[in-house]
């Protein structure tokens, strides 16, 4: 996975509600020199991007990579449950634990960056024991699975972090790993 402290006023929003210090994360899916990000937005719904225009500093000021315990055939099938969400709108809906939802008998009338990251791996058939929050403001009331509830899943581990300060990523590019 990987989360981004977004530079636009949705993010702030975000980021008021939850302690991460990120607001928007998605799956990290390819192969190295050629690593994609598949995630949810307002704007395009379920769609995919390069990590370099995902992590640029228009659009993040800081970023991290995490690293969930899989085995291989776990990931391709989370990847592949996400990869068939693509183009799905964007749409921010309260969880129900009681629902059991079967994916392919009842398809998605969308789905936000988070939860998709969590169905995906749930459809693969590995729960991450994510943290669900629950809200109750006047246009959001419900449980909502904000970035620290994925970044409190037992089977996370960070792997790197990077700040970008000015904008200048050349010189002004701050990078911390932990393994």
């Amino acid at each position: 996975m990987v989360f981004r402290q977004g530079t636009e006023p949705v993010s702030d929003v975000v980021m008021a509600m939850d302690n991460s210090g990120y607001s928007h994360v998605g799956m990290l899916v390819g192969e190295p020199d050629n690593w994609q990000v598949l995630h949810a937005i307002p704007e395009a719904g379920v769609t995919l991007e390069p990590l370099a225009s995902f992590i640029a500093p228009e659009q993040a000021s800081l970023h991290a990579i995490y690293h969930i315990e899989a085995s291989h055939k776990l990931r391709q099938q989370a990847v592949a449950f996400a990869e068939s969400r693509l183009g799905e709108p964007f749409r921010i809906t309260a969880h129900d634990a009681s629902i059991e939802i079967d994916h392919e008998a009842s398809p998605s009338t969308g789905t936000y960056c988070t939860l998709l990251i969590h169905d995906a791996w749930l459809a693969a058939g590995l729960d991450l024991q994510a943290s669900f929050k629950r809200i109750n403001m006047p246009l959001a009331r419900g449980d909502f699975l904000l970035p620290s509830g994925l970044q409190a899943s037992p089977l996370t581990h960070l792997i790197s972090q990077d700040t970008i300060i000015s904008g200048d990523k050349n010189t002004d590019k701050q990078a911390q790993t932990e393994q």
